[in-house]
């Protein structure tokens, strides 16, 4: 029904979302149910009808976030509920007041789990990077939750795992350019073979002009650290 926008206004009415929130805590146990209210809840948040708006200041709060966290974690085999909850995560965070109401260990946890459990994922990957991208933008998450080393490993992994895949390359890479901003991370990631990575992904997409774009702006950050230019220069960055 949501997928119709004739229908948007009455699913949008009083008390709507209260009602798939209620669900989501009764039937957590259920991945295909869980799916379906976070698809829900994203598809209403994301009208241009006049309830849009309203929906997804409903949606965008601690108390909904801790919920879909609370699912991923319950169906953490799921690689669809691990999709949708990254992409829920994503779309909230990109409001800088959603960023700094949601922005926790458990939700940057979350997204870290789900990007290493599920790396054969492509849609999990994408909205996983994305979600990173989004949550780095508050200078707290950067800074401690997805500095970990769990981080830094888990967003190269499908740098390798899908080394043909232009828009999973994209996500990821944009990913390690955010994490790569904070110094401290450089060795970390230096030491996952992300520089050999990098220079493999740049050979296979290097027509890509956007992808391109985004590998040779992750290589440059790297460059900063010197153990790192010393393997970038091994790895062939130069040439290509």
């Amino acid at each position: 029904a949501i997928d119709s926008d004739k229908n948007l206004d009455q699913l949008s009415g009083e008390g709507f979302v209260e009602k798939m929130l209620d669900a989501l805590v009764i039937h957590e146990k259920y991945d295909s149910t869980v799916v379906s209210i976070i698809r829900a809840l994203i598809t209403l948040s994301s009208s241009k009808s006049p309830h849009g708006a309203s929906n997804l200041q409903k949606i965008s709060t601690v108390r909904v976030a801790r919920l879909v966290v609370s699912a991923m974690k319950t169906n953490d085999d799921s690689a669809e509920v691990a999709r949708w909850g990254c992409q829920y995560i994503s779309h909230v965070a990109s409001s800088p007041e959603v960023r700094q109401v949601i922005g926790s260990r458990n939700v940057c946890d979350a997204i870290s789990s789900a990007l290493k459990k599920h790396v054969d994922d492509a849609d999990v990957c994408i909205y996983a990077c994305r979600a990173i991208v989004e949550l780095c933008k508050l200078s707290s998450n950067l800074l401690s939750y997805l500095s970990s080393s769990d981080t830094c490993v888990a967003v190269v992994g499908p740098i390798q795992t899908h080394a043909t895949n232009g828009p999973v390359i994209d996500a990821c890479v944009a990913a390690i350019v955010v994490i790569a901003s904070h110094e401290p991370n450089l060795a970390k990631l230096g030491t996952t073979k992300l520089p050999l990575h990098l220079v493999t992904a740049l050979k296979s997409h290097y027509k890509m002009t956007s992808v391109a774009k985004t590998i040779s702006q992750a290589i440059y950050c790297l460059t900063k650290d010197a153990g790192n230019r010393s393997v970038l220069g091994m790895s062939g960055a130069s040439y290509c």
